[in-house]
């Protein structure tokens, strides 16, 4: 017997060692996948540390002698806030802020960050090589530009910039999406090279626009929507059917400064539509399917001629049915209305509307 368990523990332990040496290895792998695919995004929160020499400084007001400090290493004010000062500062100054500060000072060089969904970076240390991987925005008689100011905004600058070019929406941190033409963008110009307020311009590139879970090496259509800034994009809309051979899904959507096209597309023709001008974000749609109890109790819900509404469906409880009637109580649903819910968890039940805020209720629930 002692021989028989000799033999089977140690191919017992090879075999384990097989598989524990197996697990390490996917697992060493698939944590090297993730931190590939995570490496080049810098976490641009508080704190965040640029590479440049000189650091963004917040010194709350009560903290004078750590703004008197920052002025003898050599920094500089940016912005006065009143509450507190914006301040350029050396590296070794701008570490001692945030170790010696009692009221919240510290580095912030966060605000250089420009928080695009699809490629994040610090205006001071230069766009991303990836930027131009879309190449430049088709000509257009207007085109859309980003303006970064060098701290949180001021109304005096938005007017400024808004008195030189169409705003569009905001950015963060402290920029704004605008469209411009030749003369606006003169005025922009020359509005960075007078004013302090602006840190930084640049084009609004496609490589911005696409969102970063679309595959666009893939071949098989994929649903995406497509927004335009324009609240009357028809010319918009048949140039990207011209360009993609795309199928619209549904009815364009409108808002404040943008409309919304659902399409079905080649994810390979998606940078010709980023190209476009008016185009500021291409996603991926997926229909919405609900799910939900009460939700599906309404969408099924019968209205006769009568105004008799009946719905059936199992698995209905009490719970839901009190939230129902709560909700039906404050609605406005028109008088001697009768509604009629037979659910597995009681017998029937009867609700009838006899006043805007009244109804009468007869329920008989199974033991």
């Amino acid at each position: 017997m002692a021989r028989h368990w000799l033999r089977i523990i140690p191919v017992a332990l090879f075999f384990f060692g097989l598989i524990l040496a197996g697990r390490l290895t996917t697992h060493s792998a698939a944590h090297s996948d993730s931190t590939n695919q995570h490496a080049h995004r810098a976490a641009y929160d508080a704190s965040y540390r640029t590479n440049l020499a000189a650091h963004k400084v917040i010194v709350q007001a009560n903290e004078q002698a750590l703004r008197d400090s920052i002025l003898a290493d050599g920094g500089s004010i940016i912005e006065d806030y009143g509450a507190f000062v914006l301040m350029k500062a050396p590296a070794a100054s701008a570490e001692r802020v945030t170790i010696e500060s009692t009221s919240g000072s510290g580095v912030r060089d966060d605000l250089n960050a420009l928080l695009l969904r699809a490629s994040s970076f610090d205006t001071l240390a230069g766009e991303p090589l990836s930027a131009n991987s879309f190449g430049d925005p088709d000509p257009a008689p207007e085109q859309l530009y980003i303006v970064q100011f060098v701290g949180p905004v001021k109304k005096h600058w938005v007017n400024q910039l808004q008195s030189a070019a169409e705003i569009v929406s905001y950015i963060p941190n402290n920029a704004y999406l605008v469209r411009a033409g030749a003369e606006s963008l003169a005025r922009i110009n020359k509005l960075a090279s007078e004013e302090t307020f602006v840190q930084w311009t640049g084009a609004f590139k496609p490589s911005y626009k696409i969102a970063p879970e679309i595959s666009l090496g893939s071949d098989q259509e994929i649903m995406a929507t497509v927004q335009i800034a324009s609240s009357q994009p028809a010319g918009d809309i048949q140039e990207m059917l011209a360009r993609t051979s795309a199928s619209v899904i549904g009815t364009p959507t409108s808002g404040p400064n943008y409309t919304d096209i659902r399409i079905k597309v080649n994810p390979r023709l998606l940078p010709d539509v980023a190209r476009m001008s008016n185009v500021t974000w291409i996603e991926p749609w997926t229909e919405p399917v609900i799910n939900d109890e009460k939700q599906d109790l309404i969408v099924a819900a019968r209205l006769t001629a009568a105004r008799r509404l009946q719905t059936t469906s199992p698995g209905f409880s009490r719970k839901v049915f009190n939230q129902l009637r709560t909700s039906w109580l404050t609605s406005q649903t028109p008088a001697s209305t009768r509604v009629c819910l037979i659910r597995r968890s009681c017998t029937k039940i009867f609700l009838t509307r006899r006043a805007p805020r009244a109804w009468c209720m007869r329920a008989t629930w199974a033991q």
